[in-house]
């Protein structure tokens, strides 16, 4: 039996004995060699596509590195909180239109655009990802796994038109910038429990009408449009002092004031005598079993 992920093999056993390596016409295609600790790399699936990519401002092409490339790679300076970090970067626009349906990688940062229009992409799981620019998963339509549980922010449309997305764990994500979903129509599940503001600007989930509950503990800040146009009935907010409302619900079951917004039991007179708040007062409810 031999047991695949996409395009690699992850396990093959037979006659209750391990197979401890695979060759295919003299070349070693199981295990696959493990990158170097500390070495930044990025693998791709499948491992025999055409095409090209860009690395450190120039075209190489795909089909020279067998899905592997190990740097160099360029560097990115932010400041972040008052701290300059600097991180290994993946250019923008690297792999725009490309083939590619897997990506495993241990950058830290994605230049704006970089996946944009991969319209095979499936999964993708990047351990140390820290900072995406724009639109770098933009018109994705089929990816439907992303691992990055480094991920501090996102900058505008990060994942806009990724239509099979379902659900997406973010348990690092400080800032969800504009249109970060939009056009995520079958997102139904979002975990972002660090995340402190939606915005700026408009429509983070815009068209998420499969999205119909939303738990943000530690948000303070939704600005301007940024909660409207999706399936939103339920909104709870736990954080310890009233969220910074900016605009209104225009578009969700909670602007029609059927849906319900859920916060800290010795918040709730705050919130509803709160501007902007107050105008959703009859359905502002404490957190139940809080």
């Amino acid at each position: 039996m031999v047991i695949t992920e996409g395009n690699s093999i992850i396990g093959a056993f037979t006659g209750g004995r391990s197979v401890t390596e695979i060759y295919t016409y003299g070349e070693k295609v199981w295990p696959e060699s493990k990158p170097v600790p500390g070495e930044y790399y990025i693998k791709w699936w499948p491992k025999d596509l055409s095409g090209s990519f860009i690395i450190g401002g120039e075209a190489r092409w795909l089909q020279d590195y067998s899905g592997y490339y190990s740097g160099p790679f360029l560097e990115t300076t932010l400041i972040v909180s008052n701290s300059v970090i600097h991180l290994k970067t993946l250019d923008s626009s690297a792999f725009m239109s490309t083939g590619v349906t897997g990506i495993e990688t241990n950058l830290e940062h994605f230049g704006s655009n970089a996946f944009t229009y991969c319209s095979s992409l499936l999964y993708v799981r990047a351990s140390k990802l820290f900072w995406m620019d724009h639109g770098v998963f933009a018109v994705c339509p089929n990816l439907y796994y992303v691992s990055v549980p480094e991920l501090y922010s996102t900058k505008g449309a990060a994942f806009k038109g990724c239509s099979r997305l379902g659900t997406i764990d973010l348990p690092n994500i400080n800032i969800l910038y504009t249109a970060a979903f939009d056009n995520c129509t079958n997102l139904y599940e979002v975990s972002a429990p660090k995340c402190k503001m939606l915005g700026p600007d408009f429509e983070v989930f815009y068209k998420c009408y499969n999205l119909k509950s939303l738990e943000l503990p530690n948000l303070s800040r939704i600005d301007d449009s940024a909660l409207q146009n999706n399936g939103l009935n339920t909104l709870v907010l736990a954080s310890n002092s009233v969220v910074s409302l900016g605009g209104d619900f225009s578009g969700t079951g909670i602007t029609s004031r059927t849906g319900s917004i859920y916060v800290p039991l010795s918040l709730v007179s705050e919130y509803k005598s709160a501007s902007v708040w107050s105008y959703y007062s009859k359905i502002i409810y404490p957190i139940p079993h809080e």
